[in-house]
């Protein structure tokens, strides 16, 4: 697992005071990295981050609201006020079950400073394919000759043993995995045939895959007569 943390240019404030305009006092949080970019594993279910920071400016700073840009983020704050100097973290868990590719999220920080009051945080992830299942779709015209059709498992051997089972939700679709492949290469060949066509529906195509941290997984892909 490799993580990389991309400092984001931290806030430098000043603090001016004049005899004819008055005095204004500002705070500021600065943060060592406003920015997390990581590559996880598929398997995980919950990503923990913190974003530390220390309040560099000439006063106190309060936290007035955390926005998160999605609902699969969990950040309560523990604590709002922050003292001249004072060390403070905001830690949470984002929920990446099921997902991979590129996953970005981001976090607002709202305080009741009266410059630059908000403060973006973002988190990168980088989380790669235990497996995959292509096509995802396949389809046979309605009293066209019920042709087998074939889908292409594919193991990624870092996260995932073998593959366990093929299996359709009817009974009207054959799945079976074809003695061409190479288990242990991690890379299936499945046949997927319609026993008729007469009748339109749509089907499921299901893979279930052992992971390497004992778990069966779902992989799917539809059939569709139409």
């Amino acid at each position: 697992m490799k993580f990389e943390y991309i400092a984001n240019g931290n806030k430098i404030f000043a603090a001016a005071c004049s005899l004819l305009f008055g005095c204004n006092v500002f705070a500021g949080l600065s943060f060592d990295a406003q920015k997390i970019k990581e590559t996880v594993s598929p398997l995980t279910v919950f990503y923990d981050f913190k974003f530390c920071f220390t309040n560099t400016g000439t006063g106190p700073v309060r936290i007035i609201e955390l926005k998160k840009s999605c609902t699969c983020i969990a950040a309560p704050l523990e604590k709002s006020h922050y003292m001249q100097n004072e060390d403070g973290v905001i830690c949470g868990q984002l929920q990446i079950a099921g997902k991979s590719g590129r996953v970005v999220q981001r976090l607002e920080i709202v305080t009741d400073e009266t410059e630059n009051s908000s403060y973006f945080l973002e988190i990168e992830l980088d989380i790669p394919q235990f497996a995959s299942m292509l096509p995802k779709l396949l389809v046979w015209r309605k009293l066209e000759e019920p042709e087998s059709k074939k889908l292409a498992v594919s193991l990624n051997k870092d996260y995932a043993a073998k593959l366990v089972s093929v299996k359709s939700d009817s009974d009207n679709i054959a799945a079976r995995v074809l003695p061409e492949s190479d288990g242990d290469g991690g890379s299936y060949v499945v046949e997927v045939a319609p026993l008729s066509t007469e009748l339109p529906g749509r089907f499921l195509v299901t893979a279930e895959i052992l992971t390497t941290d004992g778990k069966v997984r779902r992989l799917f892909s539809h059939a569709i007569i139409k």
